[in-house]
């Protein structure tokens, strides 16, 4: 990570920079349980202060306000010229909403928004209108206004995906604290988050109240952005995250088949036929 520059300019700004390959690196640390590498490789990420929150959670997705200083890697898009645009505002919305939503095509609905995530904000959470809201039409009614760009038109957007926030690595960064034993400055990390959302400060947790604080705070905070699934296979509670989940939705009347259960095996992917070909040492992960 240090050989990379701290900074790009001009045409080189979106690659990755030497603070994020230190969150990436923070991140696999958090994985691999190796909690006191990854407490000083995010270390590093935060004192420098190159980092910070926007004040405003909204301004943190506005398609003009790329690479702004909350931003630590993104995926770049442009709508200018014969380059690539985005297309997170048509992907995410709900199916049947047609032109009320979209110009130029139809909603493709690959990561809709659910009750289940709409009522798990806190009230008075600031993020939440900006995270999701109920559309009177359609087949789903909950959207995420996220990555919005009036007017959302097919893949002519500038949002870019953010991979990391400085979010992510101060929440990654209170885990890790917590996982040490040190949930005194794990707290002063969750509670920069919980602020920016208009919400009081956790206090006094034991360290495993504190890990469900951190698994709810990474829900609401990163919602719609790619994390939730690997937060809850890396804490263990995927599975009984989603046996709830599944009998939730069956008896909402949601598109399950009847007698569907999540699978424990499900929390890997299968390795692909071509990889084991090439490498006969290498065994099928369980269940497929």
């Amino acid at each position: 990570a240090t050989v990379l520059p701290v900074t790009y300019t001009g045409a080189d700004v979106g690659r990755a920079t030497r603070g994020a390959a230190q969150a990436l690196l923070g991140k696999a640390y958090l994985t691999n349980k190796q909690f006191d590498k990854a407490v000083a490789i995010l270390k590093e990420v935060i004192t420098p202060n190159r980092y910070r929150l926007l004040p405003v959670y909204d301004d943190v997705f506005r398609a003009n306000n790329g690479n702004n200083a909350e931003i630590v890697f993104s995926v770049q898009y442009t709508r200018t010229g014969n380059k690539e645009g985005s297309n997170f505002s048509i992907d995410f919305a709900p199916t049947g909403a047609g032109s009320d939503i979209v110009t130029g095509g139809n909603p493709a609905a690959v990561n809709q928004g659910t009750l289940d995530l709409f009522n798990a904000f806190e009230t008075g959470d600031l993020r939440k209108n900006v995270s999701i809201q109920r559309f009177t039409g359609g087949d789903n009614p909950y959207y995420t206004r996220k990555f919005l760009d009036q007017p959302p038109t097919v893949n002519e957007s500038d949002n870019d995906w953010p991979v990391i926030r400085y979010a992510d690595v101060l929440l990654m960064y209170a885990e890790a604290l917590n996982e040490t034993g040190n949930t005194t400055d794990a707290l002063v990390s969750l509670n920069q988050v919980r602020s920016r959302a208009g919400l009081s400060a956790k206090t006094g947790l034991a360290q495993d109240a504190f890990r469900l604080a951190i698994e709810q705070e990474r829900r609401v905070e990163l919602n719609f952005e790619g994390h939730r699934w690997f937060d809850l296979v890396r804490t263990g509670r995927l599975v009984p995250v989603m046996t709830a989940y599944t009998a939730k939705y069956r008896t909402s009347g949601g598109y399950l088949v009847g007698n569907y259960q999540f699978a424990a095996n499900k929390a890997l992917y299968p390795v692909p036929f071509r990889e084991r070909s090439l490498n006969p040492n290498l065994t099928q992960n369980p269940g497929y």
